[in-house]
């Protein structure tokens, strides 16, 4: 599986995070966006809950999730 997040300087992507998320998580989403900017071009944004179609979920878990 081929999996495109940033393409020509532009993603659809944006990162979310749980509205009561610890300070590990936001660093987490915060690292994340930083090193995708510096990697593709594109900043994706840290959004709460976020509700679109293609989300990169930053939540600590003891268990890994499976993509969709």
């Amino acid at each position: 599986m081929n999996l495109s997040l940033i393409s020509k300087g532009r993603s659809s992507y944006v990162i979310s995070i749980r509205k009561n998320a610890e300070e590990p998580e936001r660093f987490a989403a915060e690292e994340l966006s930083r090193y995708l900017h510096q990697i593709g071009g594109a900043r994706l944004p840290i959004e709460i809950n976020a509700r679109r179609p293609h989300v990169i979920q930053i939540e600590a878990t003891l268990r890994a999730k499976q993509p969709d």
